[in-house]
């Protein structure tokens, strides 16, 4: 990854626009995700698993002109180059739009008090997967439910990752009076991978935090910290195409079960290495 440090001038809301290239390519293009007149440290996915010894170059361009023709500039305090699991790292609080691969991820639903809600309006975010996910890898998410204003069926896709085939890695929310969490890495049609449900089922309003981890030809599903099951990946080469929150549709399968808006996500989090099972549950 490219990681930097920079800040954005003083004018309020006056984001620089800029177009950042490695090697010629292009990484990351829009608005400057970098706050007025502050420091942070941000990090652009380059999609390369491996970076070979030789000469590269990192180039940075501010492309437009901001109020009364004034470039509205960006600060840059360091560039690095350096290995890193996470690729991602939402926490909703004020993230309308998710920069990746480049571009803006739109957040649909609604957004508030540092959680996403979503469910009556289909998909809540949809976000190409294939850079911020690797042959190895982990995601995690926190979430609850809330009861519904209405008797409903619990049928909702919570999350899930897609290859350019019929298997998924998915955490979905389902059950009739009770909501359960029901999550595994599935093939339908050769019936490889397994699924695994909490049988307990969850409580309305209490926040959990569930990860899947995958490596090797296996993968782990875990629920605040605890292994619920483990089993094969159902397919030779894990290559995700799509991250879908919340209903879906693509060219094999498709959900769009609309629900209350009883689901909200406070965080959202991406590897494309496999963490230390302490690095997802601290």
């Amino acid at each position: 990854i490219l990681e930097m440090g920079g800040t954005c001038d003083d004018v309020i809301n006056s984001r620089a626009p800029i177009k950042i290239e490695f090697n010629g390519k292009v990484i990351f293009t829009g608005k400057a995700p970098y706050p007025d007149y502050r420091w942070a440290v941000k990090e652009f996915p380059l999609g390369m698993e491996k970076l070979e010894p030789g000469s590269y170059t990192l180039k940075i361009t501010n492309t437009g002109n901001g109020p009364l023709n004034n470039v509205p500039w960006l600060g840059v305090a360091f560039c690095r180059i350096k290995p890193s699991g996470k690729t991602l790292d939402v926490n909703f609080k004020c993230d309308k739009e998710i920069p990746v691969r480049g571009k803006f991820a739109k957040v649909n639903g609604k957004i508030e008090k540092g959680v996403l809600r979503f469910g009556s309006d289909g998909t809540g975010i949809q976000m190409p997967a294939d850079m911020i996910t690797g042959s190895e890898g982990a995601v995690a998410l926190r979430f609850k439910i809330e009861a519904p204003a209405e008797n409903a069926k619990f049928s909702l896709p919570l999350l899930y990752l897609r290859p350019s085939s019929l298997a998924s890695l998915f955490f979905n929310i389902s059950g009739r009076k009770v909501p359960e969490l029901s999550a595994g890495f599935y093939h339908p049609v050769n019936k490889k991978g397994k699924t695994f449900s909490v049988k307990t089922g969850l409580e309305f309003g209490k926040e959990y935090h569930a990860a899947a981890i995958w490596k090797d030809g296996k993968f782990q599903i875990y629920l605040d910290g605890k292994l619920l099951g483990e089993g094969d990946i159902p397919v030779k080469t894990v290559k995700f195409n799509d991250l879908f929150i919340g209903s879906f549709k693509d060219k094999w399968l498709h959900s769009f079960n609309k629900w209350s808006d009883s689901c909200l996500i406070s965080e959202l989090r991406v590897w494309n290495l496999a963490p230390a099972i302490t690095e997802i549950f601290p």
